[in-house]
């Protein structure tokens, strides 16, 4: 995939942190941050271009195994995940151009790394 150019970009993940805010679809968004690592600028995908292949990555979705599919995207990203008694998740990720963590809250952990994982990317385009 080719790199598309930053403001594009930027739109991009607005739209995804967006749509984790309206718990789309798990699979949906998953293909979606997995683009969004592929085609990012340089000096913030780049260490963090995902470890897996997109038919590899869609297999896993096929699969159903959301959680499996959120965690190969975070390459060379510190994470962590909770689950409260109630049952929503907390994500924090640490993007190594982000300089800290980033966490997001939802009903499954696929969604939450996805949203950490998006809030994250905003942050590093935010420090430029």
């Amino acid at each position: 995939m080719n790199r598309v150019a930053t403001g594009e970009w930027a739109e991009r993940v607005d739209d995804l942190v967006g749509q984790c805010d309206r718990n789309a679809a798990a699979c949906e968004l998953l293909s979606r941050l997995h683009e969004i690592l592929v085609t990012g600028p340089a000096h913030i995908c780049l260490a963090i271009k995902p470890a897996i292949s997109r038919s590899s990555l869609q297999l896993l979705l096929d699969a159903g195994a959301f959680e499996s599919a959120a965690l190969r995207l975070l390459r060379n990203c510190g994470y962590m995940l909770s689950r409260g008694h109630e049952g929503l998740v907390i994500a924090s990720v640490v993007v190594p151009s982000a300089g800290r963590d980033c966490s997001y809250s939802a009903p499954s952990e696929a969604l939450a790394l996805c949203g950490a994982l998006a809030v994250a990317l905003q942050e590093c385009l935010a420090l430029g």
